[in-house]
């Protein structure tokens, strides 16, 4: 009998035709195999389990073959692309018509300033008046000034300028002018430090006229040279404690009790419940100017003001948490020296009403914001308003760096000025039962 021979594929080859005994071709049942599917059913094909010559059994043989590989990564990667593409539209329509839309780019940059840790400003108030004196000529008033925190411990400089101003080009009058510089330091423990400069300048600028200086005036100078350019001290209690030693019958220690509990509400953070108060009774109503920024990223919005919403801010003012937990020390301090009955309440407060606003201001002030078009961040406000012949104008500019405040190295307490004040008065006015009276009236004659 002829030997069965077995292919590569591990088919059994038939023997040859003229053995009628040959067996049968083997049953083949082909098996395809799931690629990287785990638990997943082999599917099976089988071939006939008879020979179709014959009739007769064969032996199975399984073969098993890989399955077509699956379009599935494909189908994936594009529903992935097509999101992101989606994505990107709706990021696209979401940041231009929502988080840069004017309403949504000012609010942002207003809570922002209101809720930041770290906020520096810097600015000008400009008030003109009308002068009486001259036709051609009016008074200026002007503060320039810069704070570096809005919270304790925080530093103030400012310059308060008055001057006699042309009134076709608003320039200054030469040596019509007096300025003093100021600069104040107040600390998380409520001590402040203060200190004055160009004091006796000014003076000299005042009494040009005079030929004279009278006792009055000389005692003036002697304690403006006293003052000038020192940083003097004020604690509050060491300050009482000076004033009840000095022989005055005061309350000191509920003095004292009031000024801590108020310096302990200073200390808090309530920033936020003013930016929900603002969010509540937005009173800012603005459109982007056409007028363009010289600013890289800068956007300017002119803005005006919803005098009903405004009024509602300022009427709330009152009852919120800074406000009431001024009026409990308060109270407390009138509770505490018998004076039970002249507690205060935030009910007390007159309400303000769109029209008190609207006459105060005139009928189209000039607020303008500028504000970092990607951050929201609000880099300056510039404003400006005029009504009875009278003009205030200004801006502020901000910054949103991190600042230290320190005290100053060396000072002299606020209670030596007062001695050497006191002793400078007795001295040039020594006689009189009461000192001279002031009587010259604002605005005054600067420098004619």
């Amino acid at each position: 009998m002829d030997k069965k021979s077995t292919n590569i594929a591990g088919t059994a080859e038939p023997a040859s035709n003229s053995s009628p005994d040959a067996p049968a071709q083997p049953v083949v049942t082909v098996v395809e195999t799931p690629i990287n599917e785990p638990n997943s059913t082999t599917a099976a094909e089988t071939m006939p389990a008879t020979d179709p010559v014959t009739g007769a059994p064969v032996d199975t043989v399984v073969l098993v073959k890989p399955l077509k590989k699956k379009k599935t990564g494909l189908i994936v990667s594009i529903i992935i692309v097509i999101l992101l593409l989606l994505g990107g539209i709706g990021f696209a329509i979401w940041y231009f018509a929502v988080y840069q839309s004017p309403e949504n780019v000012v609010f942002d940059s207003v809570n922002k300033l209101i809720t930041a840790k770290n906020v520096q400003t810097e600015g000008e108030l400009n008030f003109l008046a009308p002068y009486e004196k001259y036709d051609d000529s009016t008074i200026l008033f002007q503060i320039k000034f810069g704070n570096q925190s809005k919270s304790l411990p925080t530093a103030t400089t400012a310059t308060l300028t008055m001057s006699e101003v042309d009134l076709d080009d608003h320039s200054v009058i030469e040596d019509h002018e007096i300025s003093v510089e100021l600069g104040s330091v107040q600390m998380s423990d409520g001590i402040i430090y203060f200190r004055a400069s160009e004091i006796t300048t000014a003076l000299d600028t005042f009494f040009e006229d005079e030929d004279d200086a009278d006792v009055f005036q000389t005692a003036l100078y002697e304690i403006a040279i006293l003052i000038e350019d020192e940083w003097w001290q004020i604690s509050i209690p060491d300050l009482i404690d000076e004033l009840d030693d000095s022989g005055l019958d005061l309350p000191s220690s509920e003095i004292k009790e009031l000024y801590s509990c108020a310096v302990n509400v200073m200390n808090q953070d309530y920033s936020g419940e003013i930016a929900d108060l603002y969010n509540r009774n937005q009173f800012l109503i603005f459109d982007q100017s056409v007028e363009s920024s010289n600013i890289p990223g800068q956007v300017i919005y002119d803005m005006s003001i919803n005098y009903d919403n405004l009024a509602n801010f300022l009427n709330a003012l009152p009852h919120a948490s800074y406000s009431l937990e001024l009026t409990t020390c308060y109270n407390d301090f009138l509770k505490a020296t018998d004076n039970t009955e002249e507690t205060v309440s935030p009910d007390d407060a007159e309400k303000i009403t769109a029209n008190d606003l609207r006459e105060a201001f005139s009928d189209e002030p000039t607020i303008r914001f500028d504000i970092h078009s990607s951050s929201h961040l609000l880099d300056a406000i510039t404003f400006g308003d005029s009504a009875d012949n009278n003009q205030v104008y200004g801006y502020l500019k901000f910054s949103y760096d991190n600042s230290e405040v320190s005290a100053p190295s060396e000072y002299r307490p606020i209670t030596e000025l007062f001695e050497e004040a006191v002793e400078i008065f007795n001295y040039y006015l020594m006689g009189p039962e009461e000192l001279p009276g002031l009587d010259f009236e604002l605005p005054v004659e600067i420098g004619v």
